[in-house]
């Protein structure tokens, strides 16, 4: 691949900034490119055989014979290294090996453990296995539909869907963040794939603090003291540089100062403990904390601990640390108010200025180096020479996730469920020396998950290659828009042309004319189509429009209307004139084209625009990048390390391409807009779609008809037509309609649906099809409920199934069944239902004073957390989860909004399944199936309703007013954790807990309160003794199957009482599938006592 590829042969144009790597890098150089994994053994033999490539872009893999054997672990998938000589984490690898109480080891996976309840209607059941008999059903009623063209979906295995919801339906959870291949947001299948990337000679550094807390309150620089900083160094470098790859460590006060040093054997005199020059020496400690990282997942003998005697000593190692690397770029999880944040307000508030002391540039120069800067990316702290981000805030818009806690976005990325402890429940554990190493552990984990998450990603290298292509800074890719990507590659081309950019004031901008033009967006016909519908496309419409008709700054004359002004006339931003003469020698050598808004340009022949040269040469190059990839992945020994950076490339030069018109149109922030260029390009591209359909429909012997039409692409119903004949004519439309258009216009076919409903604009699904070849359809949607985050689980898994049902059996009565069964299991009021109806609505920060009325759920939980503890506000775009619950008549749904973890605590707090079923799941089921006139809220209010209260519910009330509000909290410790010690006011909170059950235990037949069990088991005492039993056996199996996961996790063991030893199970990862089954176990445990004594009674 040349660098300079695709331009005119007459000039030096263009050289593309993919050119002089150096000018970005300077240090970087194909010699230095990263080891795979799963594919590279040694380093030293790779590194030997590695040809010295002088440009990154010309590659010459014929000649690099790498002989290398790849190591037996790739068949089975890629792993990640931790760095040199650091054990894998056990914990993190979901596969604990955990020492009990009797000295035995128990190994356990929670990907293995299995919770069979068949018949219990909290768990959920195999959609397959539903859409299976459906599909019988449907055939044994209409024997024509065994011969449609139409193939039911592949059976899947139930662990395929097996998120541990009620709702049957694929998860939407997992998948909707799978759903886009293309862009910055990759498939998961790509992202377990080896990360591997050229040596990007960047320092890196994550670091996450431990505050002991006051109570329930959040850390608080005021207040609350650090007691230990743990921290992970990544040097992006090869293993020759004579630098380590990975340096673990951290920085913790000594609680044992005032005791009695004990002496070290000589294999604990080795470890890698050191201590500040003004700290004395303390052996007892180190001992100790040698003891404690043995049982961390990430013990080695080369974690570096660092001990100090007070905090302020703390903060000035990690200053000698910080400085000692010399770390280009700062992560941490949470910036804000934890991780640097805190430390950075800590320090403060102990009279240390830590901007300077952490800034690469002199302290005397650095007057106030760290400031607040709000950003969608960066963080509020900023240290001259350094990078700082936020983990959570750059990951979120590499995946769609509904939430982007640390541990939702470290399942997602490794596979792996890391558990989640409140501040009060770390802080307590670090004060108790047999449960510090926990805190250790946890922390641990994080600091090198970050850098994993990162790794998985390739952001770093991503970034560096996206900053290689637009020629821009390595922060600039991250924290700025495209424009700024935009200008550094058109303004090359413009110097070299000796054009020079206007650079309009905020006034000259807001003068400019608004835009007229809009692109072609049709109405689709509401319906659901079982013909074959065929999806045609325009490659990169707008980009080959600005090639095609030579649209450019410099090549626009301006309006028709003023070309007949002797005077200057307005053009964008600035003012243009033409001479007259001029005008009419071009017209008359035919050499103007006048755009459909009125815009007149001259042609290529007369000046070839920066814009459209820009553009030509990104598409070829991003064509030979494409085609050289095709060709790495067809060779026998495809380099998977070329393959990333290539991919990381051509996404540059897309973005680049497809964004340059928005440069153009930019009217409000826009650095150089101008509304003639924009509206040319968004009304030849209408013009364009326009004809394509035109021409379409005036061949009768296609017999298409075009039913909806956006932008760039349109959608062709091929009625009465099967499938292969439907490929066939798509074929033969994209050839003329290719041949229609100048070049590059070009028509491109993407796929056909069938069957597919069409909603509205921008709403639609169907069962897609992309080659003739393609015997099982891929479901696909846009736009609806299934792949959008602002709709509860719930909903969006119950659309997809029923559409899937009805797809498949074209039987409206299938899906009634299955959504009416779906209804039953939300009112049954399982604690374990709770995940699939959890909101995640994204936050915006309100003025205190406004009206209530236009507050949302998020602020106003927000609100409701910050009356207690003002650092409890979330953050800027954070997403906040909230279940709405049962209330009082006429409470407005704002006040019924509760957080997971507050149902979790309180019992009386039931999900409101009546607003679920009526104003979540029903509007989103009838704005598909109303095509069919079908109300699905009919459905629901044709069904028996039941309230379903639970006995353990009045159990536990019971045993609250025996044993009072003390004993009570400490009694069920077990639910909700930490969150159970709260003292309850008021026992009942709900009318059911002032009742006794009137249902027989064995049967649930109605009985009278005075009775124990009902007439029919009192006769046949020996099978109801039997069912006890077995009903007992199987809430003590399902207990102990969900405690195995939590154990596999939390590395927590169970007391006799199935209690934690801890006080409760702590952990509150409200994104964790097992914890609201694990707490309807709990419950199901505490109902069994009951039957217990019914069966001791009956024996």
């Amino acid at each position: 691949i040349e660098p300079n590829y695709g331009r005119d042969s007459d000039d030096d144009s263009f050289v593309l900034l993919l050119k002089d790597r150096d000018e970005v890098a300077p240090h970087c150089s194909n010699e230095s490119m990263a080891r795979e994994d799963d594919e590279f053994s040694d380093d030293e033999e790779f590194l030997k055989n590695l040809p010295k490539l002088v440009d990154i872009i010309k590659v010459e893999m014929d000649k690099s014979e790498i002989k290398r054997e790849p190591s037996s672990s790739s068949s089975a998938g890629p792993t990640i290294n931790p760095g040199p000589d650091i054990k894998p984490s056990t914990s993190t690898q979901l596969e604990i090996k955990q020492e009990v109480s009797n000295g035995s080891s128990v190994k356990s996976n929670c990907d293995n453990v299995v919770v069979n309840d068949n018949g219990d209607g909290d768990e959920f059941s195999d959609d397959d296995e539903f859409l299976l008999e459906a599909v019988k059903r449907a055939e044994t009623q209409d024997p024509t539909l065994r011969s449609q063209s139409i193939k039911s979906p592949p059976v899947k295995t139930r662990r395929l869907f097996s998120d541990n919801s009620m709702i049957d339906g694929r998860s939407v959870i997992c998948s909707t963040a799978n759903r886009s291949k293309s862009g910055s947001q990759r498939s998961l299948s790509s992202l377990r794939e080896s990360v591997s990337h050229e040596y990007q000679y960047i320092c890196m550094m994550s670091m996450e603090a431990h505050v002991t807390t006051r109570g329930k309150l959040r850390p608080d620089p005021a207040f609350d003291p650090i007691e230990a900083l743990f921290y992970c160094i990544r040097n992006d470098t090869p293993e020759d540089a004579n630098k380590t790859g990975q340096i673990i460590g951290m920085i913790i006060t000594d609680p044992f100062k005032n005791d009695e040093p004990a002496p070290l054997s000589s294999a604990e005199s080795s470890f890698n403990a050191t201590k500040s020059p003004s700290s004395r020496a303390n052996m007892s400690f180190i001992q100790k904390m040698r003891t404690l990282l043995h049982k961390t997942a990430l013990f080695s003998e080369d974690i570096d601990l660092h001990i100090v005697d007070t905090e302020q000593e703390l903060i000035l190692s990690l200053v000698q640390i910080v400085n000692t690397h010399d770390p280009e770029i700062l992560i941490g999880y949470e910036m804000e108010q934890l991780s640097w944040g805190f430390v950075l307000e800590r320090a403060s508030m102990l009279n240390i200025d830590l901007g300077p002391a952490l800034s690469r540039v002199q302290a005397s120069s650095v007057s106030n180096n760290s400031k607040v800067v709000e950003s969608n990316f960066v963080q509020p702290i900023m240290f001259t020479g350094r990078m700082v981000f936020s983990t959570w805030r750059i990951i979120r818009h590499e995946i769609n996730l509904n939430t982007c806690s640390y541990e939702r976005i470290h399942h997602h990325a490794l596979g792996e469920r890391v558990p989640c402890f409140s501040f009060e429940t770390l802080s307590d554990w670090f004060n108790q020396h047999r449960n510090r190493w926990r805190v250790i552990d946890y922390y641990l984990i994080r600091v090198v998950g970050q850098m994993r998450i990162l790794d998985r990603f390739d952001l770093i290298a991503k970034v560096s290659e996206l900053a290689r292509v637009y020629g821009t800074q390595f922060i600039d890719v991250i924290t700025r828009g495209s424009q700024i990507g935009i200008e550094s590659m058109m303004l090359r081309l413009a110097k070299l042309q000796n054009l020079v950019p206007l650079s309009p004031t905020v006034m000259q901008r807001n003068k400019m004319k608004a835009p007229e033009a809009i692109p072609l967006v049709m109405e689709p016909e509401t319906n659901i189509y079982y013909d074959p519908v065929a999806v045609l496309d325009f490659q990169s419409l707008y980009p080959s429009v600005v090639i095609a008709y030579n649209y450019c700054y410099s090549t626009c004359l301006g309006r028709v209307s003023d070309l007949e002004s002797k005077s200057r006339h307005t053009f964008g931003c600035g003012q243009l004139h033409v001479d007259e003469q001029e005008v009419k020698r071009l017209l008359e050598s035919n050499s103007v084209h006048v755009s459909p808004c009125g815009v007149a340009y001259v042609k290529k022949n007369i000046r070839h625009g920066v814009l459209p040269k820009m553009l030509s040469e990104l598409i070829i190059t991003r064509a030979m990048v494409k085609d050289q990839m095709k060709k790495n992945m067809k060779s026998e020994r495809p380099n998977r390390r070329l393959q990333r950076i290539l991919d990381h490339r051509q996404h540059g030069l897309k973005m680049m391409a497809n964004t340059t018109y928005g440069y153009t149109g930019a009217s409000y922030t826009g650095r150089m807009p101008c509304v003639e260029i924009a509206d040319s390009i968004v009304s030849k591209g209408r013009e364009t779609l326009e004809n394509a359909i035109e021409l379409v429909e005036s061949r009768p012997e296609w017999g298409a008809k075009v039913i909806y039409g956006d932008t760039d692409s349109m959608f062709i119903q091929f009625a009465g037509l099967d499938k292969d004949t439907a490929f066939k004519r798509a074929y033969e439309m994209v050839d003329a309609i290719t041949a229609a258009n100048p070049y590059p216009i070009k028509m491109k076919f993407e796929k056909i649906y069938q069957p597919c409903v069409l909603q509205t604009k921008k709403r639609y699904c169907g069962f897609k099809f992309e080659s003739p070849e393609q015997a099982r359809p891929e479901f696909e949607a846009k736009g609806i409920e299934t792949v959008r985050r602002d709709c509860c689980p719930a909903a969006a898994r119950m659309l997809e199934m029923a559409l899937r049902i009805q797809f498949t059996t074209r039987n409206v009565n299938e899906v009634k069944r299955y959504v009416q069964h779906q209804f039953i299991k939300i009112m049954s009021g399982k604690l374990s239902n709770i995940q699939d109806f959890i909101f995640a609505r994204q936050y915006k920060p309100r003025d205190l004073d406004k009206s209530e009325s236009v507050f949302v759920p998020a602020w106003q939980i927000a609100k409701r957390f910050m009356q207690t503890d003002p650092r409890a506000e979330p953050r800027l775009n954070e997403r906040v989860p909230f279940v709405i619950v049962y209330g009082e008549p006429k409470t407005p749904l704002v006040n019924l909004a509760k957080t997971p973890i507050e149902v979790l605590e309180n019992l009386s707090y039931r999900v409101n399944a009546d607003y679920y079923i009526q104003k979540i799941i029903c509007p989103t089921l009838n704005r598909v199936f109303c095509t069919m006139k079908v109300d699905t809220l009919l459905w629901y209010k044709s069904m028996p309703h039941q309230n379903v209260i639970h006995r353990s519910h009045y159990l536990i009330a019971q045993r609250d007013q025996q044993q009072g509000s003390s004993s009570s909290s400490s009694s069920f410790a077990g639910l909700g954790g930490f969150l159970m010690k709260q003292q309850r006011a008021q026992q009942q909170s709900t009318m059911s807990q002032y009742f006794s059950p009137s249902h027989c235990p064995i049967c649930a037949k109605s009985i009278p309160i005075s009775d124990d069990i009902c007439d029919d088991c009192r006769d046949d005492l020996q099978a109801s003794a039997v069912r006890l039993a077995e009903e007992i056996s199987k809430s003590q199996r399902k207990l102990f199957a969900h405690h195995q996961i939590c154990r596999a996790c939390s590395t927590l063991e169970m007391d006799d009482n199935n209690n934690h030893q801890q006080g409760g199970n702590p952990c509150i990862s409200y994104d964790c599938n097992n914890l609201f089954r694990y707490h309807q176990a709990r419950l199901d445990a505490m109902n069994s006592n009951f039957l217990s004594q019914v069966l001791k009674q009956i024996n």
